[in-house]
């Protein structure tokens, strides 16, 4: 597989596919039916954090899904899904979705670490190279990677296989200073694994990196025009739209659309709003908007805005007992019990982009 000078050792992944006639998940191997992604050819490409933090994780991870494919059919178009903060929990919801099951190859079936990055490819498209490299991280964060083969018109049989990278990853989440010093040596590391030089039997030309890049200091913002990064962000493929004006105190009923905002209007608590996922591309690589969003900002589709669920958290009721001996005694008791909330699907939008390679 091609990778950068003084890469950190790739740890091979092992992806799996359902079997219906098996009635479980089996490691991935080419099946009948799988075709070479066309040159030219449009293929989606989602990435969202669904949170492993909030209570209700197999409930809101399978809402997730629900709402994928809702907004992208079953079965989708040629489909690429990328995962950030995907728990245990998440995993075994994910795993047991029907139309996961029916039309998807996964990353990983089991936990690799507390929470994790998962990707998710249309079964009939033929892939190669699944594989993580760690990043210098505080955290445990990597980067998970999967080349997908491409029918290069006019090559020769003789010629290296063209191939598209696509990764997805979780940058550090530090708001410290040390958070502002990996972040960069991370989407570096990143855009040497996207421009990895060639062998003698594949050649990358285009790829693609989706995920929760952490844009929390300013420091971030151009982080992927410097020199060791050269990336394209996506959302800076078009001029943004005017930041239409409100009154103070006014709500903002689009959700930070002029800005692609994908964080901090469903995260109780939070004092800002955020642009923190996002794609960064290079190479022979087209961007497209998609009609399949729940709305568009430039060239950015979003979803999961304003989406909700019922999830059911525990509540602990404290009471004081009334008998003599509590009053005496000073004591207290609880109750607990089960109670179903409305809650967030996730505090972060998704966000959706189509892909061309020329």
């Amino acid at each position: 597989m091609p990778l950068p000078e003084n890469s950190p050792s790739a740890r091979i992944a092992n992806p799996h596919l359902y079997s219906p006639r098996m009635c479980r998940w089996r490691p991935f191997e080419t099946v009948p039916g799988q075709v070479v992604l066309d040159q030219g050819s449009l293929l989606r490409v989602v990435s969202w954090n669904i949170d492993f933090m909030a209570a209700g994780r197999a409930t809101r991870a399978s809402s997730a899904m629900d709402h994928l494919e809702g907004a992208f059919g079953n079965p989708p178009l040629p489909l690429v899904i990328m995962l950030q903060e995907v728990h245990c929990e998440s995993l075994l919801a994910i795993l047991g979705h029907p139309w996961i099951r029916k039309n998807f190859v996964l990353s990983d079936v089991s936990v690799p670490q507390p929470y994790f990055t998962l990707m998710m490819v249309s079964r009939h498209i033929q892939t190669q190279n699944w594989f993580r490299v760690p990043l210098q991280s505080r955290m445990e964060r990597d980067i998970l990677v999967v080349d997908i083969p491409i029918s290069h018109s006019g090559s020769e049989s003789t010629s290296p296989k063209k191939i598209l990278r696509l990764c997805t990853t979780h940058l550090e989440s530090l708001w410290e200073r040390e958070g502002e010093e990996l972040r960069p040596h991370q989407l570096a590391q990143i855009s040497a694994l996207l421009k990895a030089p060639p062998t003698c039997v594949t050649q990358i030309i285009g790829g693609l990196v989706g995920g929760d890049m952490n844009h929390i200091s300013p420091l971030d913002s151009a982080s992927h025009k410097t020199g060791n990064v050269e990336l394209y962000d996506v959302w800076e493929d078009t001029a943004p739209p005017p930041i239409p004006p409100r009154k103070p105190f006014q709500k903002d009923l689009t959700f930070g659309r002029a800005k692609a905002n994908t964080w901090g209007y469903q995260s109780p608590g939070a004092k800002s709003r955020k642009r923190l996922d996002k794609f960064f591309y290079t190479g022979s690589v087209d961007t497209i908007a998609l009609a399949e969003v729940q709305d568009l900002t430039g060239k950015i589709g979003r979803l999961g805005i304003g989406l909700k669920t019922k999830v059911k958290v525990w509540e602990d009721k404290t009471r004081l007992h009334l008998d003599k001996k509590s009053v005496l005694d000073g004591m207290y008791g609880s109750e607990a019990a089960y109670k179903e909330v409305d809650a967030w699907v996730s505090d972060h939008f998704g966000i959706a982009i189509g892909i061309r390679v020329h």
